[in-house]
């Protein structure tokens, strides 16, 4: 690769360490350096010490013009002339033709493209001109070779240097004549670059092609006449033979007569179509060369085709008789029509493609083309190849940039129909790169949206697109588009849908309404957790019309999905959920499950229908163990359950799903199932579907979250009820063992529950009138046998960090002397212990557990602090604690 020019001309030239250069003198001296002499004929000494001699000073005046101030057009010519004399040298078998170990070549090429462009815009100069594009000549013969970027700029300085002389005709005879032989320059020039010995001719001819192109724009009828000639002048060179045969190409480049007519010749349908517009321009001299040079195409075109036969041939000379039959015509003719399909039967699909891009450009009001001609090439080029398009999404793209320059009617409508049809042939394609050209859906995409789904089996194919962008996961990045569209999150399909859907005519993909519904919510849902990245790649510079502040990505997604429910004619469930709060909740990360709950209950009710569809894929989604999507399915899915429609359908699939959701670490989730299990459990039908999640549901009494505790006894009560007692009795007595954490907050609606299912009436009374306290007793009188079981799972409440609870357990140990006690309080507490002790006396409880409640007692004295108005009834306590602890004593 050849080294970058440094940053300034002087310091290019004096850096002893840049790449390519030493040091003047160093230069020099490798020029006095002895060569080895060959023994070419006509070759001798003196010859070769003047050429070095000249070499040396060529290399001095090279040095001295870098290193001026000052230059005069004598000092440029000097300057130039000398670029040549060097590259002679150079180019001799001894030096290799390598111009590097003397000096940078791009360093020189820089310099002669500033002065190209200081040179003013007319006749003034010209000799400057010539010898720099004879200086430019001599260094394409020797290495190395220029990058592209460089290469192309030099190529546009000369080419714009000249191109900018006022038409021949206002030339004086002179000036005329000095014009005609800088054309012939520049002309050889450009060969030569073509048939370097160090490059690719067909790389080299496309560059140049590639840099003359948009000089066929321009707004100056001479300059694209020159720009359209020249072009005429380089196509014949395309069916050279020694472009063809016998070259070597550099740069790793294959040298076949496959890749040379199709990979490296990538700008020919891009040509033919600029020519071709060329043909309708007012000036005769640039149709007549565009004309021509179609014609060169069209035999390079017909060469490509047949295999390269040889020019003699006679497959060859019919070929090309048949070409000149179609196109004898083009230096007069005005239909764009007709040339477009005589070349549209020999380019590729590739190559179409330019040709409809460069119709499109060529509409635009600013564009020097026809426009109506421009119209007619684009349809005609849709008409005959639109089946076959490999690059529909650059189309679409290139319609979007163009849409609002078309003023013209009739080129607008034509553009406009081809969109249609893209949408209609490739609409995964058309939808990705309409949404990677316009994230925030502008005026421009609107209209384009609009003529997308204006037919009802294009609005289909759109809608279905826009729903699978959507549903596109993206598991912590934005979703990668088709070939070299920019990656681009499914937000950016919310806005586009919004504005679709608002449309009043569009009726056509209704039967997407539960599809779409569920995709913007799991979007709302995704968009809660968006990274900032992607919230700032969204609304760069989003202001909804009218407002000064962005639209965030959560709040369009939620826009898109009430436009979708008042399409599909549920606007009253719009006006109820803002009512109610729903919106707001659905927006917010701490209730946007609830929600999604408001939103299901609403559509249950009055889109059963569609919500049969939504209640199978949310079983699948849940089914999938898609961690963002679960908390948003779970939440719609259980309120869907409310329907006996869907709560019959449980199966086995529901419940182990149930019961995997009910062992996971998220509260919201566990919250989430077991409302849908409460719901499922006040069925008869289905209840007793439930009772293997009994034990998974018991287990959610010890959560810390008091609505999950009274959600899992509703269900435990439910259940049991729909039991046979005979298979309740084994479930009711672990249910008991679970149930004695919850006293301290759930209780009195777990006595309730436990009341109903023993038949109890005494219990549920006690409970309802908040007399707790006597249910010990009653528990007592009804079973005594129990008492020591009582006495056991009383003890370890008089350890409990909760006051109230070490209370009950105290009223419930507390010894039988206190009966003598005239308060009603200590009486109460009295007869509760009586029937206690009696108990305990008459099973003889072992004396560990004497042991036991005399310590308990004890601990219990030493760190609790009572009021001073109960110390009597503490000091009671701890002396008959003492008496207790003694009792054990003697007994032992």
């Amino acid at each position: 690769m050849a080294e970058r020019p440094p940053s300034t001309r002087r310091v290019a030239w004096e850096q002893p360490q840049a790449p390519g250069w030493g040091s003047s003198q160093q230069q020099l001296d490798r020029l006095r350096e002895p060569q080895a002499w060959g023994t070419e004929p006509g070759f001798s000494a003196s010859s070769y010490l003047t050429q070095r001699q000249e070499e040396r000073k060529a290399l001095q005046h090279i040095q001295a013009f870098l290193g001026a101030s000052e230059k005069e057009e004598a000092q440029k010519l000097q300057f130039l002339a000398s670029i040549c004399a060097l590259c002679r040298g150079v180019d001799c078998e001894a030096l290799g033709g390598d111009l590097s170990d003397l000096c940078s070549k791009a360093a020189l090429a820089e310099e002669i493209k500033v002065l190209l462009e200081e040179q003013p815009h007319d006749l003034q100069g010209i000799a400057v001109r010539q010898q720099a594009l004879l200086a430019i000549t001599a260094m394409s013969k020797v290495r190395p070779v220029l990058e592209d970027t460089q290469n192309n700029s030099l190529l546009h300085a000369c080419i714009c240097s000249i191109f900018s002389f006022p038409p021949r005709e206002d030339m004086q005879s002179m000036e005329a004549l000095l014009y005609d032989q800088t054309l012939d320059a520049l002309h050889n020039m450009l060969q030569e670059l073509v048939f370097g010995a160090h490059v690719c001719g067909l790389l080299e001819l496309q560059h140049i092609l590639q840099v003359l192109l948009p000089f066929t724009e321009s707004q100056r009828a001479a300059e694209r006449e020159r720009a359209v000639h020249k072009i005429a002048q380089l196509s014949k060179l395309l069916t050279s033979s020694s472009l063809w045969e016998g070259h070597v190409p550099s740069r790793g480049v294959q040298d076949s007569t496959a890749s040379l007519g199709t990979e490296h010749f990538q700008m020919l349908g891009q040509l033919v179509a600029r020519l071709r517009l060329c043909c309708s321009d007012e000036d005769e001299g640039t149709r007549r060369g565009a004309a021509d040079a179609l014609c060169h195409l069209g035999s390079f075109l017909l060469k490509r085709e047949s295999g390269k036969p040889s020019e003699d041939s006679a497959e060859h000379r019919r070929l090309q008789g048949d070409w000149k039959a179609e196109t004898f015509w083009l230096s007069w003719s005005q239909s764009t029509s007709d040339t477009t399909m005589i070349f549209g039967k020999h380019l590729c699909p590739s190559e179409m493609t330019e040709v409809i891009l460069t119709a499109i450009e060529g509409m635009s009001d600013s564009s020097a083309y026809h426009t109506l001609a421009a119209a007619r090439m684009l349809a005609v080029a849709m008409r005959h190849s639109a089946s076959r398009l490999r690059h529909a999404s650059r189309i679409v793209r290139c319609i979007y940039e163009n849409l609002m320059h078309v003023s013209e009617q009739l080129a607008r409508r034509v553009l406009l129909r081809t969109l249609l049809q893209l949408s209609s042939l490739y609409p995964e394609k058309a939808v990705r790169s309409l949404l990677a050209s316009s994230v925030l859906c502008d005026s421009v995409a609107v209209a384009m949206w609009r003529v997308m789904v204006s037919q009802p089996a294009t609005a289909e194919k759109v809608l279905g697109e826009l729903l699978f962008v959507l549903q596109e996961r993206r598991q912590g990045r934005r979703v990668c588009f088709v070939e070299d569209e920019p990656h681009v999150v499914p937000l950016a399909a919310t806005r586009a849908l919004r504005k679709i859907l608002l449309q009043p005519t569009l009726q056509q993909g209704k039967a997407l309404f539960p599809m779409l519904c569920v995709a913007l919510l799991f979007q709302i849902s995704f968009a809660m957790e968006a990274t900032l990245q992607d919230v700032e790649a969204f609304f760069k510079t989003d202001t909804e019309e009218g407002r000064g502040s962005p639209i965030s990505p959560v709040r369009s997604a939620l826009q898109a999905l009430q436009a979708l429910l008042h399409w599909a004619g549920y606007g009253e469930q719009v006006g109820v959920l803002h009512k109610t709060g729903g919106w707001d909740m659905l927006i917010c990360a701490e209730s946007h499950h609830q929600g999604i709950t408001l939103l299901a209950r609403q559509l249950r009710t009055s889109a059963t229908k569609e919500c049969h569809w939504i209640f199978h894929h949310l079983l699948l989604v849940l089914s999938m163990r898609d961690v963002q999507r679960e908390i948003p399915s779970m939440a719609f899915f259980t309120e869907l359950l409310n329907c006996a429609e869907f709560s019959t359908a449980v199966d086995e699939q529901v419940l182990r799903l149930f019961q995997r959701h009910l062992r996971t670490g998220r509260l919201v989730m566990r919250g989430l199932v077991l409302r849908g299990l409460l719901m499922l459990s006040e069925s008869p039908e289905v209840a007793g579907k439930l009772q293997g999640l009994l034990p998974d549901v018991m287990e959610r009494l010890h959560d810390a979250d008091r609505d999950i505790n009274v959600k899992a006894l509703c269900i435990l009560r439910n259940v049991l009820h729909h039991m046979e007692r005979e298979r309740a009795g084994p479930v009711a007595l672990q249910l008991a063992e679970k149930l004695l954490p919850l006293f301290d907050d759930a209780s009195q609606e777990t006595l309730l529950a436990a009341a109903e299912f023993l038949k109890w009436n005494q219990l549920g009374y006690l409970t309802q009138t908040l007399q707790t306290w006597r249910i010990g007793e009653c528990l007592l009188v009804q079973d005594r046998s129990r008492a020591e079981k009582y006495l056991c799972q009383s003890l370890p409440y008089l350890e409990s960090p909760q006051a109230a609870l070490q209370e009950l357990a105290v009223r419930f140990i507390v010894l039988q002397e206190l009966l003598d006690d005239g308060r009603p309080s200590i009486h109460c507490l009295a007869a509760q212990t009586i029937l206690l002790l009696d108990a305990v006396q008459t099973q003889e409880p072992s004396g560990w557990q004497c042991q036991a409640l005399c310590c308990r007692l004890r601990r219990l004295w030493e760190r609790w602090r009572p009021p001073p108005a109960d110390d009597s009834v503490v000091a009671q306590l701890h002396e008959r604690s003492q008496m207790l602890r003694d009792l054990h004593t003697e007994d032992t």
